[in-house]
């Protein structure tokens, strides 16, 4: 009997957790071009690092390198009509069009307080993008990097707000998310035996080290 392809056991199974790594990003791309690494310093010394994510996308998008999207576009083919979850540690905004969905490490889709004011967590808004976009190529062309405050400000204490950069501790999280999955409204206990019992495990994992469960 021969042996049974991952995408055999993917068509199979009733569940599938799905684990997306860094590798989503892009990065390995961008990364070998003189302008990018160049951006990347110019936003870190303006102390704007958090921006270096959505400045990752920008710079994927410009260069016309489409294979995440490609790879996006076929895992959402495989997934569909079945159970699962995805969690990523990449913060391609793509991933987020999935419906079940944890960006662990924050998202290129939220903007918090910059001074850290609890409980304030906003959606970017399309002028956010449009001020990030103008940012980015202004950052290519000329080197000049924008100042702060362009997503706004947090309407608990008025500073500047700023993507959301952190959600979840990264190896801390990766081996014990995929419980809270099956019953993450329970503000009781992690996971009720119940909903574990039925539920999991799941049949099928799929997943880098950085998900290690």
């Amino acid at each position: 009997m021969g042996s049974i392809s991952i995408l055999d056991k993917i068509k199979e199974a009733d569940m599938v957790l799905v684990g997306l790594g860094e590798e989503f990003d892009g990065a390995a791309l961008p990364g070998q071009d003189a302008g990018y690494g160049k951006g990347c310093g110019l936003l870190d010394e303006a102390g704007l690092s958090w921006l270096i994510p959505a400045w990752n996308e920008f710079y994927v998008r410009k260069s016309g390198e489409g294979s995440c999207g490609r790879a996006l576009k076929k895992l959402s083919a495989l997934l569909e009509g079945k159970n699962y979850f995805i969690v990523s540690v990449s913060t391609n905004s793509e991933i987020a069009g999935f419906d079940r969905t944890v960006m662990p490490c924050g998202s290129i889709l939220r903007k918090q307080c910059g001074e850290g004011c609890a409980g304030v967590l906003e959606e970017v808004t399309d002028r956010d993008r449009e001020w990030m976009e103008a940012c980015f190529m202004e950052l290519a062309e000329s080197g000049a990097v924008c100042a702060e405050g362009g997503l706004g400000v947090c309407p608990v204490c008025g500073a500047p707000a700023k993507r959301e950069t952190n959600t979840m501790p990264q190896w801390a999280g990766s081996s014990w998310y995929f419980l809270r999955y099956v019953d993450n409204h329970n503000d009781k206990e992690l996971v009720s035996r119940e909903k574990a019992d039925t539920m999991l495990p799941v049949d099928m994992y799929i997943g880098g080290v950085e998900h290690a469960v």
